[in-house]
């Protein structure tokens, strides 16, 4: 090809993406969105509203002021919020170093297998997962005959039907969403500033410390919120691991709507919940920021 030809095509080519715009018209952005709108609206908003619609159209809002009226209720609240709080805690703290290890250089094989293991929960049916804890967590459980075999105690142990059941379930289950946010956080920080902090004398865990926690706090904080409303809605890991009786929110609804057939008394309790879920995610928006949040999760 000769210098004139290249020259033509080069130009042509250049007139050919002269008006391409890689950006998408708020119009175009609408249509490609419809079908998820549509989802989103029929299978979410729809039905919330209509459950939130039946404690108000009973009482207003003295319906929902009697849910505070009864103490089991308020205990259930409380119980669900500290659990969850633990939980949310407890994910934050084994997700970050597992986050930290998969952004870093290492071993592929290594990356693999921690991915594997992260992702696992992901892949197993909740049901099936609650049972493999009773397994594990009961008298006669893998996790009782280490700790005798290993001396630690004479007696059986029986973590079912505890608080601590509870919480190790929902941790396994929650450790994915952790550790994705974060590895997506982490991605973001520039690991030449761990070297520079190190080369001025500061040890790696000091460097973390001080140059990485700083710069992800906000998806941290992010993640924290997003973990802590999931848990509030858990179902199955509490009525299996923490009892029929476990005072966690999702049985008082269970049993509003199977045992008393009271569809408002549920509708209040899922009210109450979505309320409290509502409430702290404005509040870690507002705390963080549209900005903050955005460039954190990626």
């Amino acid at each position: 090809m000769n210098i004139r030809a290249f020259r033509l095509r080069r130009g042509f080519v250049v007139d050919r993406f002269r008006g391409w715009d890689p950006e998408l018209s708020f119009v175009s952005a609408l249509v490609l969105s419809m079908p998820l709108i549509v989802l989103l609206v029929l299978l979410v908003l729809f039905p919330i509203s209509q459950v939130l619609m039946l404690p108000l159209e009973a009482g207003g809002l003295r319906q929902l002021a009697s849910f505070f009226r009864v103490p089991s209720n308020v205990r259930a609240l409380e119980y669900t919020v500290l659990i969850s709080l633990a939980v949310t805690f407890g994910t934050i703290i084994l997700a970050a170093p597992l986050a930290w290890t998969l952004r870093m250089p290492g071993s592929t094989l290594w990356k693999s297998i921690v991915w594997l293991a992260v992702l696992a929960p992901l892949w197993m049916n909740i049901v099936i997962k609650t049972y493999a804890f009773m397994i594990i967590l009961g008298r006669h459980g893998i996790l009782s005959e280490a700790v005798q075999a290993l001396r630690l105690t004479s007696e059986p142990i029986d973590l079912l039907y505890t608080p601590w059941a509870v919480i190790v379930a929902m941790l396994h289950t929650m450790l994915p969403y952790g550790v994705l946010p974060l590895f997506v956080t982490f991605s973001t920080i520039d690991s030449d500033l761990v070297r520079a902090a190190e080369s001025l004398g500061a040890t790696r865990a000091g460097a973390i410390y001080s140059v990485v926690m700083p710069l992800s706090l906000v998806g941290i904080l992010a993640t924290g919120t997003i973990i802590f409303v999931i848990c509030l809605g858990f179902y199955v890991t509490p009525v299996i691991l923490g009892g029929a009786q476990s005072p966690y929110i999702s049985t008082l609804v269970q049993g509003d709507l199977f045992l008393r057939f009271d569809t408002v008394g549920a509708a209040t309790d899922s009210a109450v919940l979505t309320a409290v879920a509502g409430l702290i995610v404005i509040l870690a928006s507002w705390l963080l920021g549209g900005q903050n949040l955005k460039r954190a999760l990626g």
